[in-house]
């Protein structure tokens, strides 16, 4: 991996906390946060390569009913992630950064924008936001249940 996310116990020293974020910051992107942001964080970057791989999938059965290799499919689907991911990450204000992307790659009345509107006729980011939600939801119901069994 690289990114991760860490939580610190109360019992953990500036010394340790300092040690371990300078360790795992090598590894690539990490971020501390405290703990109760943990189940979002799951939700975030813990369980989301698994949607993430269900949307690269998607995108190359459409690419096969189209009529291209699934294999030319999935690999041109997955290389055009990496490189807008890439470019997404480099912009300097990431708040409004995926937004105003989005918006540049569209054109009037062109084909981006009629797919961004069929995905949001099915409420496409209402239904990510949900898939997330579910995720946060089942982690905490299974810190809890951790809990009452210790």
């Amino acid at each position: 991996a690289s990114s991760g996310a860490i939580s610190f116990c109360g019992h953990a020293s500036k010394q340790q906390r300092v040690f371990l974020n300078q360790l795992l910051s090598k590894a690539g992107y990490f971020e501390e946060f405290e703990e109760k942001h943990m189940h979002a964080v799951t939700a975030l970057s813990g369980s989301s390569p698994a949607i993430f791989f269900q949307t690269l999938h998607a995108m190359a059965q459409q690419g096969l009913r189209m009529g291209l290799p699934y294999k030319k499919a999935i690999q041109l689907a997955a290389s055009t992630m990496e490189g807008s991911a890439k470019l997404l990450l480099q912009q300097k204000d990431l708040q409004s950064a995926s937004s105003l992307l989005s918006q540049k790659v569209c054109s009037p009345a062109g084909t981006t924008i009629a797919g961004l509107y069929s995905l949001e006729k099915h409420a496409y980011t209402a239904t990510l936001m949900r898939s997330l939600a579910a995720v946060e939801t089942r982690s905490k119901e299974l810190s809890e249940e951790l809990k009452n069994k210790g």
